[in-house]
């Protein structure tokens, strides 16, 4: 298991406004390593991370194959792949699944549930559909926290409501505090 601290962001495309806020609120020498997982158009072009970059501190990019992941970095899913979290080590590949949201956030939280246990911090932000509920119980069975996007504040509440529906919800948080309760964990 990791000894590093890792926080583990999952949304669609309509988690775009609440991601930019979340990021914004988080500091440069944040000692944790943050991943992204979020629904967008497998064609689409990498510029999500040059776009985000602008309200993170952090330096983010999208990760290669069997890349060491380190604090203080954020590593995004690329359109069209999953993001694997394994070995100390970031694991890409190509998202073929037909019925399966991409990249798939539950993938990555169950796989960092194990790589991370109890130093992992699940968040589910706004989007449609139920990816990342079934992950987010696999993070909270394992002792990490778990924080969903307070429906209120979602423009899509599928994803939010179905986290919550698992039981395993530790906050349900507006976008502009959760960066306030990861820097408490």
């Amino acid at each position: 298991m990791s000894s590093t601290h890792a926080v583990l962001i999952g949304g669609s495309a309509w988690s775009f406004e609440p991601l930019k806020t979340l990021l914004s609120g988080l500091p440069k020498d944040l000692d944790a390593a943050v991943f992204v997982a979020i629904h967008i158009d497998p064609n689409a072009e990498r510029k999500l991370v040059d776009v985000l970059q602008k309200y993170c501190d952090m330096p983010m990019k999208y990760p290669v194959d069997e890349e060491y992941y380190l604090p203080s970095i954020v590593y995004v899913a690329p359109p069209g792949y999953h993001m694997l979290l394994s070995y100390r080590k970031v694991w890409i590949f190509p998202a073929n699944f037909v019925y399966m949201p991409k990249p798939n956030i539950d993938l990555m939280f169950q796989s960092a549930a194990n790589e991370f246990g109890n130093l992992a911090i699940a968040i589910i932000l706004s989007g449609n559909g139920t990816d990342g509920a079934i992950g987010l119980k696999a993070i909270k069975a394992k002792g990490g926290m778990t924080i969903v996007q307070s429906l209120d504040s979602a423009k899509a509440k599928r994803m939010p409501e179905a986290a919550i529906e698992t039981g395993s919800v530790d906050f349900i948080l507006p976008p502009e505090v959760i960066s306030d309760a990861i820097q408490r964990f």
